[in-house]
């Protein structure tokens, strides 16, 4: 039971945007029938429509980081010696940490500014379309960090290893 609760939690992000992507295309479907064939849209399909799709975007993004399945280009970068590689990459997620921090805390601050906002139609906060992308932020920032350790570890294990030869 508790591996399966970890694996869940490992894997909520994909299930949120498993979820949101589902939601957003019966929705989509239900105001394309309403509209079309009973000739009347539903007012709020929409508003539902695009938060689904930024929860989806956010949350699949956060997935993407997390898998590495971001496009890159690395061709280059597959030429170099191990040891450099290793030390390219810990640059490089240097860099991607100060990037992803900044549009952590600009993404919270916005968040906690339109906190009082309503949306238009449904006159629910907005927080709904905020929340994920601060949270997807955050949590890239933290799988950021985390990958940082794992290269700075691997480029510091090359020199034991050369030390022990």
């Amino acid at each position: 039971m508790k591996a399966k609760l970890k694996l869940f939690l490992y894997n909520l992000d994909s299930v949120i945007t498993g979820a949101a992507m589902i939601g957003m295309t019966l929705v989509v479907l239900l105001n394309v029938f309403c509209r079309y064939f009973a000739n009347k849209p539903l007012v709020w399909g929409e508003e539902v429509a695009t938060t689904l799709f930024v929860w989806s975007i956010f949350a699949g993004g956060e997935v993407c980081f997390r898998q590495g399945t971001h496009l890159g280009v690395d061709f280059l970068v597959r030429l170099l010696p191990d040891r450099i590689r290793s030390a390219f990459a810990c640059v490089i997620n240097a860099v991607v940490i100060l990037i992803i921090g900044t549009l952590a805390v600009v993404s919270l601050t916005y968040m906690w500014n339109s906190r009082m906002n309503l949306s238009k139609v449904m006159q629910v906060t907005v927080l709904w379309n905020t929340v994920p992308v601060a949270v997807s932020f955050v949590v890239s920032l933290v799988w950021a960090i985390l990958f940082f350790i794992r290269d700075l570890r691997t480029m510091t294990s090359f020199g034991k290893e050369a030390e022990q030869l």
